[in-house]
């Protein structure tokens, strides 16, 4: 198979299928298709890397070459054809622009280990706008940076950042639990 570029990594889907048949999940599969790859080497180092994996991760689910399309046109009520617009977003990633989409998969912390399918939560445009105008906790839930006009989830306690806010986490982890999993939305 042919090597793809996706945004400025360069993949080559065999070295994806390699990962998933020695049994490694997709975000690993993902993770070492980039890193085999020498022209991708400054990207991983980045702070959005695992991110950017978890988008492919989620990317590989909804846009499957077999049953996958199918599932999504079946998997809500709401979806009445593959038509539909996903954002993907983890972490503090930036916050999805417009009104081009229907539904965000968001998940608070990557983890290569885990399947995107259990840790995606998949939120309708009016869950993500309650999600992120609903906490009431102490301090901001939102950043803005004025200059891009882009807006980010405020840094909140993870692995990585295990001093930020804990009640902000919870929150978070609470909303995503209450929302449909990818998993649910595709019908696995």
């Amino acid at each position: 198979m042919a090597n793809v570029m996706y945004r400025h990594y360069i993949i080559n889907k065999k070295d994806v299928e390699i990962a998933l048949d020695a049994g490694l999940t997709i975000l690993q599969a993902y993770d070492y298709a980039i890193k085999a790859n020498p022209a991708n080497d400054w990207h991983y180092a980045h702070d959005g890397y695992a991110g950017d994996v978890w988008e492919f991760g989620c990317a590989y689910y909804l846009n499957g070459e077999n049953t996958v399309r199918k599932c999504i046109a079946s998997a809500s009520s709401d979806a009445k054809a593959w038509g539909q617009r996903f954002e993907i977003k983890s972490a503090c990633g930036e916050l999805p622009a417009g009104n081009k989409w229907q539904y965000v998969i968001y998940t608070a912390e990557v983890d290569f280990s885990k399947d995107p399918r259990d840790t995606g939560a998949v939120f309708t445009r009016e869950e993500w706008d309650a999600f992120i105008n609903g906490y009431a906790g102490r301090g901001q839930f939102l950043r803005w940076d004025a200059s891009r006009e882009k807006g980010h989830i405020q840094s909140f306690r993870s692995t990585s950042r295990p001093k930020a806010s804990a009640p902000m986490r919870r929150y978070i982890d609470d909303c995503c639990k209450s929302v449909m999993s990818l998993g649910k939305f595709l019908g696995a």
